[in-house]
Parts: C-alpha cells; sequence; structure tokens
C-alpha cells in the first residue's frame, strides 16, 4: 500500500513550523541546485524560514502532510489571486508545495493538491493559478500531470538573478 494512504493532512501548528522551514531548505537545496546560483542557496536559513512560517500557524490556508507522527510536507494557498494581481481570471492560488526530497513520487504531493483544491472548491472558487520556474522541469511535469495547463510567464528574482517562472492554470 502507497504512502499516501498513510499521510494525515491537517492544518499548520507550532510544533510543524521548524519541520516544514526544514523541508523548504532541503527542497531548495536538491530542487534548485543546478538552476539557482550555489551562493544563494547556501544562504538560506531555517530560522529565518521558521519565523516566516509561524506567521502562519492557525491559518486555514496552510497545510501539512504527517506520516508516522513526522511533517513530510505542506501546501500554502491563497483565496484570491493577490500574488498575481496581474491575472485577472484566477480567484485564487497555489502558493507552496513541498514534500521532502527523500519521500517524493509517492503520492504526498497529490493528496495536498487535492486538500488545497477541495477547500477552493468548497470557498466556491473556479480558476486557481501557480507559478513555478520553469527550469523545474520535474514540478512542471507533475503539475501538467494534475491536470493544469500552462498559459501564463513572468520572470521573477531570485537572489540577483532573473529567472523564468511559467503560470499553470486549472479549473476547480
Amino acid at each position: 500500500m502507497g504512502k499516501e494512504n498513510q499521510i494525515e493532512i491537517r492544518n499548520l501548528t507550532a510544533d510543524d513550523v521548524l519541520g516544514v522551514a526544514q523541508i523548504k531548505i532541503n527542497s531548495w537545496k536538491e530542487t534548485y541546485k543546478e538552476i539557482i546560483k550555489d551562493e544563494f542557496l547556501d544562504s538560506l536559513s531555517v530560522e529565518t524560514q521558521a519565523q516566516q512560517f509561524a506567521k502562519l500557524v492557525g491559518s486555514d490556508n496552510f497545510i501539512v502532510a504527517i506520516l508516522n507522527g513526522e511533517v513530510v510536507g505542506f501546501c500554502r494557498f491563497i483565496y484570491d489571486n493577490s500574488l498575481s494581481p496581474n491575472i485577472d481570471y484566477a480567484d485564487c492560488e497555489l502558493a507552496a508545495i513541498y514534500v521532502r526530497p527523500d519521500l517524493k513520487g509517492q503520492g504526498i504531493g497529490t493528496k495536498m493538491f487535492k486538500e488545497a483544491m477541495k477547500r477552493f472548491k468548497d470557498q466556491n472558487k473556479t480558476t486557481m493559478i501557480l507559478w513555478c520556474l520553469a527550469d523545474n522541469v520535474n514540478s512542471v511535469e507533475f503539475y501538467k500531470h494534475m491536470g493544469g495547463e500552462i498559459k501564463e510567464e513572468r520572470m521573477v528574482g531570485v537572489g540577483d538573478k532573473q529567472y523564468k517562472e511559467v503560470g499553470i492554470v486549472y479549473d476547480v
């Protein structure tokens, strides 16, 4: 039986913050090692990330995936398009989805993605957008596999360099 069935999805708590921060840092260092400059990746701090995530404890738009009592993934989503104000057709946005690098491909991301979509449906949302670095081919393929279509492009600054992001759109 796959890990997806053993995964608990729930809202972020204060006890999850350090685990979430560590997953983000480890994911960036692994996923972006050939894309983003080492200097930027080396500058990432678990403590800084944990402080940012602590501000989101208790919100209903930040979920974590728990396996055997441990945080193994997280997903943040927004009930508007405030991160994409120039995209007038999207009324909600997936802002982040991360799975512990050693557990990718086991259904954890899929389960969190489906939970975010369910919450969007419950809020009567119709069109979701998410942004992904175009060079992050594995993630772009995952998002397309989940039913999304690339409809937008933009440049985003990370450190002192600009990177192309693709906007992937879904019917909720």
